[in-house]
């Protein structure tokens, strides 16, 4: 799995959800080296630690034993193997160092871009680069604050005694740059959640994903590798060559009639609803439910919207506009409904009971992230839209070689799906009529 004696540095291992790669990566690992497992989900970790092979010992931060980043520190400094989620490794530019022997293996593709809408380019080099407050790397955009940025910080922490980065100055881009985390082009400024000496730090980097073509990992090193050899990758194919007949066996599409004039991106989620669309939306829900998926569990559901639709309150106890005529929400905090899941749910198996899902979204990927990555275009637009789909549906029991039903109302998320199950080929055989 882990390749040792592999041509390059990093290594994408590319192959279908539930094939097994995290089971056998853990049964790869050698008692004489030291590893850095990377994975979104703390049941993913406590995995990882029980799961370890015969004389490798996989620790981890501990709850309530004061700041993680401080834990980490020790063990990487104790050479310990260490289990850490995404968004911990996002936080370790400072500990890069110390991480110069070990094996780095990234489970699911990390999402290392992101567009900051807070400050546009020109009034960043005008106001923080003109300034005197921050110099911009030539080469590759990063930008580094200086003293005079830096002695405005102020020292808080947050509830978990990690340091909170704040700054009288600019406060909402500080954070991300004084971590090594802000860049920026003519097209607009970026925090780059996974800056590369974070990521090429390490004796090896793995990356195991699926559809990787898709991901902003695979763009991201490929920007890199222009100036970083260590970036420059192998791709490893595994999926089994039967795997993809087999899912298109399992999985029926079904659609999902909305108003028209819905759309289903992020974007225009986000929007308020009129409560007609909102009545009509739970209505279509509900008659799913209680029609064509008529003796399904609601708990054997799940679904993804804007959480915002699904939830009215930052504690997830209210329905939200699009669930309240639905009658899938439940009780107070959803309890007996469907499960609501973020899009961007990977990495676990905690919902593989689940037989019925349901995907009220049109996925693009952020088109200044795209450019800043150097893959604009439909091609990777789509294959983008379809490596987040999949990923998210994957966390049903069809990662169990169970039969699912998946209600997907966006044309074009539906009709990426259903060619890519049918091989690409003519014709949409998967597709049942409302």
């Amino acid at each position: 799995m882990l390749y040792p004696n592999r041509s390059t540095h990093t290594v994408i291992i590319d192959r279908a959800c539930g094939t097994g790669k995290t089971s056998e990566m853990l049964t790869s690992l050698q008692p004489e080296r030291k590893y850095l497992l990377v994975t979104p989900s703390l049941t993913e970790i406590d995995r990882f630690v029980r799961d370890a092979p015969d004389g490798v010992e996989i620790v981890t931060p501990k709850e309530g034993k004061g700041p993680k980043l401080i834990q980490l520190e020790t063990l990487l400094n104790d050479g310990k193997s260490v289990a850490i989620t995404h968004k911990l490794f996002f936080m370790t530019l400072r500990l890069a160092s110390l991480m110069a022997d070990y094996e780095i293996i990234v489970d699911e593709a990390p999402n290392p871009v992101t567009n900051i809408n807070t400050i546009d380019a020109d009034a960043f080099n005008e106001a923080v680069v003109g300034c005197g407050y921050a110099t911009v790397c030539p080469d590759t955009g990063q930008v580094h604050p200086t003293m005079e940025w830096i002695k405005w910080q102020r020292e808080r922490f947050d509830s978990d005694g990690e340091p909170t980065y704040s700054n009288g100055l600019h406060p909402e881009i500080y954070k991300p740059a004084i971590q090594g985390q802000l860049h920026v082009d003519d097209n607009g400024i970026f925090a780059v959640a996974t800056p590369n000496q974070v990521l090429l730090s390490g004796r090896s980097l793995t990356v195991m994903t699926f559809l990787s073509e898709g991901t902003y990992i695979r763009a991201y090193l490929n920007m890199l590798a222009r100036s970083h050899p260590k970036a420059a990758y192998t791709v490893v194919e595994e999926t089994p060559a039967d795997w993809l007949t087999q899912a298109k066996d399992l999985v029926a599409v079904e659609e999902l009639a909305l108003p028209k004039h819905v759309n289903l991106s992020f974007s225009k989620q986000t929007r308020r609803s009129t409560d007609k669309t909102c009545k009509s939306i739970g209505g279509a829900l509900k008659n799913l439910l209680y029609r064509r998926w008529k003796g399904v569990e609601r708990t054997d559901i799940i679904l993804t919207c804007a959480r915002g639709k699904w939830f009215d309150d930052r504690k997830s106890r209210y329905a939200g506009e699009w669930a309240k005529y639905s009658r899938l929400f439940g009780r107070d905090y959803g309890k007996g409904g469907v499960q609501w899941l973020p899009n961007k749910t990977r990495g676990t198996n905690d919902y593989k009971h689940a037989s019925h899902a349901i995907y009220l979204y049109s996925m693009s990927p952020n088109p200044m992230v795209q450019n800043f990555l150097g893959v604009s275009g439909q091609d990777f637009a789509d294959n983008y839209a379809l490596a987040e789909m999949v990923q998210w549906i994957w966390r049903t029991r069809v990662r169990d070689g169970l039969p699912i039903t998946v209600a997907i109302p966006d044309d074009r998320m539906r009709g990426i799906f259903v060619d890519w199950l049918n091989g690409a080929s003519e014709g949409c055989d998967l597709l049942e009529a409302a």
